[in-house]
């Protein structure tokens, strides 16, 4: 897949969060090499900077970003971050509202969040050496997520299922020589998408769309040809520096993108991992096997998707709703029971209002319903399970 040289490169990689305060940049020599090669450079920026906001109420963790993560970006190279992920809106509007003022001071790009519906659900026309190119990007349906309804004044993200979603690809397809989207969706930490995701990528390609590249599950998983087009299911993180410290490679990999007039889309894998907080091309012995992802999408797959969804309903969906319904919260541990119930006595109605906000997590999220359904749907038909579950 190598690229003419009059092509127009992008880099993109997957999630970025850069918590620590430091002077240091994210990326050693021979990362910023590549990405000061490329005409574009992109990433998803998972979270608003630190000190816009206020923690709002909601099941899981905050994510923040140091003041001068922005500033570090550009330094780097970085033209676009994408800003619809399930923590932008963790610190409210005034986290975003000042996220958004500081990319737009530093001169970079930002599609996926807004302050308004309008604003969230903006694409992005940008012509690069001659080529007119569009970018949208959305998110599955978590926290901040602007879905069905429109209230005024509201803030958030765009959610990778409204139609909205659809049309903006059609109305690029007619206007622009190339169209990316970058969706933020999937089941965390597995090699695979599961298969309703795999349709809704496709349906952005049947739409027009000529690259999908998606991230959130914090892991590489393989990408593949479709039709004209090209699906990459998760770059994984990028570099994943947060407050809990600095922990882990993050092995993985972004894309170099190339777009010539009138061609088909081709790309490059840059397989990277992390050391001491930074960002480096990968050698043999610590590079993603990119092909071995690539093999799990096909012989297998739906075998695996099974055992994903069955391991994901038994051990995270199946207790967390079994807490929310019954008043013991019982899940087939007494001790889980007992514990439950002692915090529910301290907390009372604290503990039903997020009881209740849980309890929309986990019917609300795409994934986690894809993923119930389909290990019902196993339980059901009897099918076997590679996992035993």
């Amino acid at each position: 897949m190598a690229a003419g040289a009059d092509a127009v490169r992008i880099f993109v990689c997957g999630d970025v969060v850069d918590s620590q305060e430091s002077d240091r940049v994210l990326c050693c020599d021979d990362v910023a090499g590549v990405i000061a090669e490329a005409d574009y450079a992109v990433c998803n920026f998972e979270g608003p900077l630190k000190g816009g906001g206020r923690p709002e109420e909601k099941p899981g963790c905050h994510m923040f970003q140091d003041k001068a993560s922005v500033s570090r970006l550009k330094r780097q190279g970085f033209g676009l971050l994408l800003l619809a992920n399930n923590h932008m809106l963790d610190y409210g509007r005034a986290g975003l509202e000042a996220t958004i003022r500081e990319i737009a001071d530093q001169q970079l790009d930002a599609i996926g969040a807004g302050l308004s519906y309008e604003e969230a659900y903006q694409p992005l026309r940008k012509t690069i050496g001659g080529l007119t190119i569009g970018f949208i990007n959305a998110c599955e349906a978590q926290f901040g997520v602007m879905d069905r309804v429109r209230p005024e004044g509201r803030a958030g993200y765009a959610w990778i299922n409204h139609s909205q979603i659809d049309k903006h690809i059609l109305e690029l397809r007619r206007v622009c020589d190339y169209v990316l989207v970058f969706p933020h969706a999937g089941l965390e930490n597995v090699p695979v998408p599961l298969a309703r995701w795999r349709e809704r990528y496709r349906h952005f390609c049947d739409l027009g769309a000529d690259c999908v590249i998606g991230s959130h599950p914090h892991v590489p998983q393989g990408y593949e040809q479709y039709g004209r087009s090209w699906i990459v299911y998760s770059l994984g993180n990028f570099c994943f520096n947060s407050m809990r410290g600095i922990t882990g490679e993050d092995r993985s990999y972004s894309v170099l993108v190339s777009l010539c007039k009138d061609k088909p889309i081709t790309f490059e894998v840059v397989r990277h991992h992390k050391e001491e907080g930074r960002v480096r091309l990968s050698g043999k012995d610590r590079a993603v096997d990119v092909g071995a992802l690539n093999e799990m999408l096909a012989a297998g797959y739906e075998d695996l998707v099974d055992d994903i969804s069955l391991t994901v309903y038994e051990k995270t969906l199946r207790p967390h709703l079994s807490r929310c319904v019954c008043p013991l919260g019982y899940n087939g541990s007494i001790k889980s029971t007992i514990k439950h119930l002692l915090m529910k006595g301290r907390q009372g109605k604290q503990t039903k209002r997020m009881a209740a906000m849980l309890m929309l997590h986990l019917v609300k999220n795409e994934s986690y319903r894809f993923a119930c359904e389909r290990a019902l749907e196993v339980v059901i038909e009897g099918r076997p399970s590679r996992s035993g579950s």
